[in-house]
C-alpha cells in the first residue's frame, strides 16, 4: 500500500472509475478503463487481475503515531483491500502472493483482468501449485487469456543487473501507482539473492507520510506487483511486494518446469544490458546481428535498439557502433552481520 501526503485521483489512480469509491454510504469502484493521465501510465498494468476498491481494512492505531498529515478515515488513501491480485507470466498462468491468499483449496476461484479495450476477462483457476518461489503461489486458468488484450509479463527483472536509481513501479491495493528507486540487491550469505533495497521517489507525485519512523509510502507486505520499464519502454515484472519481492534462477526454473508442459516459458531481463545486446550475453555479435535482421520492418519492441517503432538501418547502425564484448554492470551488496535491532517494527499488512 501507499499512503500519500498528496493524493490526486486524476493523477495517481490507475484506473478510471463509475461509480467512484465512497464511505459513506458504502461504494466499491468499478473499474472500466485505464487512466491515461496517471503518472504511471507509461507501465502496462493489464496483466494485474482487479480488486474490489474497497473501504475493508484501516490502518492499524499504533502505526498511526506521529503522522506527518492528518489520518482520514473516509480516505481510501488510508484503506487496503481485503483481495489479492493475481499477475500473469503467460496466458493461462499467474502468480499470487502465498500468505495473503492462503493455502487452502477453493472449489470456486475466478480473477478477472481488464482487457486494453476495456472489456473484462475472468478465469476460473483449475490448479493451484504452492511454494513455487518465496510466498508465491502458480495459479493456472481454465483456458488462455488473450494477448493482444491483457499483458502477459513473461520477462521478468534479474535483480542482480539493475542500474541503482532505476525506477521501481508499484500497484498498491487500492489501485493507485506510485514508484520507488531501485538501489541495490542483496546477497545471503551463500551468496543468493536475498532480496533488495529501495527508496521512495519524494517528488510531488510520491510524498509519503511517516508514521513511528517508517515512511509509509512502501508497497506493503501482501502480494504488491512491482515493475521495471526497460530500455525499449517494454513492462518488466519484478515480483509480489513484500514477502515474494524477486523471482530468483531457482524460482525461474521452477515456474518453467510447469510452464513448459503448456508451450509457455518465462526468461530473466538484465536492465544494465545494452540494447544492442539482444540475448543479453555480455557481447554485442553475429547473434544480435541475425535477431535484428530476422526483425527487419516489423516492428519487435525488443529488437527496436533505438525504440522508434521500426527496425531498420538506424538500428543496424547502432548494434555495429556497439560490436563486441561489455561488462553487465550489477549493483549487489553482501550481508553485513549487525546487532539484533529490539525496536518494534510496525508496519500495516494489506
Amino acid at each position: 500500500m501507499a499512503i500519500l501526503k498528496q493524493y490526486v485521483p486524476a493523477l495517481h489512480d490507475i484506473h478510471t472509475y463509475n461509480p467512484q469509491a465512497s464511505f459513506t454510504p458504502s461504494i466499491e469502484g468499478f473499474q472500466t478503463g485505464y487512466n491515461p493521465a496517471c503518472h504511471g501510465a507509461a507501465v502496462d498494468w493489464s496483466g494485474v487481475s482487479l480488486r474490489p476498491r474497497v473501504f475493508c481494512r484501516t490502518i492499524p492505531h499504533a502505526f498511526r503515531v506521529d503522522f506527518t498529515a492528518p489520518y482520514e478515515e473516509w480516505n481510501i488513501n488510508f484503506w487496503n483491500t481485503c483481495n489479492p491480485c493475481a499477475v500473469l507470466i503467460s496466458p493461462k498462468h499467474a502468480l499470487i502472493c502465498q500468505h495473503y491468499r492462503g493455502t487452502h483449496e477453493r472449489t470456486e476461484e475466478y480473477y478477472t483482468f481488464l482487457g486494453k479495450s476495456g472489456v473484462r476477462h475472468t478465469r476460473k483457476v483449475v490448479s493451484a501449485i504452492l511454494n513455487i518461489g518465496s510466498d508465491h503461489t502458480l495459479l493456472e486458468f481454465d483456458h488462455a487469456l488473450p494477448e493482444k488484450e491483457v499483458k502477459i509479463y513473461h520477462r521478468i527483472a534479474d535483480m542482480r543487473f539493475v542500474p541503482a536509481g532505476t525506477d521501481l513501479w508499484i500497484h498498491d491495493c487500492n489501485g493507485k501507482a506510485y514508484k520507488m528507486q531501485y538501489t541495490h540487491t542483496l546477497l545471503s550469505s551463500n551468496g543468493a539473492i536475498g532480496g533488495f533495497n529501495y527508496l521512495p521517489i519524494t517528488d510531488e507525485l510520491n510524498k509519503g507520510i511517516t508514521a513511528n519512523g517508517w515512511p509509509a509510502i512502501f508497497p506493503g507486505d501482501s502480494g504488491s506487483p512491482a515493475f521495471f520499464l526497460d530500455q525499449y519502454g517494454e513492462t518488466v515484472l519484478v515480483g509480489l511486494l513484500h514477502g515474494g519481492m524477486l523471482i530468483n534462477e531457482a524460482e525461474l526454473a521452477n515456474i518453467n518446469a510447469r510452464l513448459n508442459l503448456h508451450g509457455y516459458t518465462v526468461t530473466s531481463v538484465k536492465l544494465s544490458a545494452k540494447a544492442e545486446d539482444i540475448n543479453q550475453d555480455g557481447v554485442v555479435d553475429g547473434t544480435d546481428l541475425a535477431a535484428v535482421i530476422s526483425a527487419w520492418g516489423n516492428g519487435d519492441a525488443l529488437k527496436d535498439i533505438n525504440n522508434d517503432g521500426v527496425i531498420d538501418g538506424a538500428d543496424l547502425s547502432k548494434l555495429l557502433a556497439s560490436w563486441g564484448a561489455y561488462t553487465i554492470r550489477s549493483v549487489i551488496q553482501t550481508p553485513q552481520i549487525t546487532p539484533p535491532d529490539n525496536t518494534p517494527n510496525i508496519k500495516p499488512r494489506s
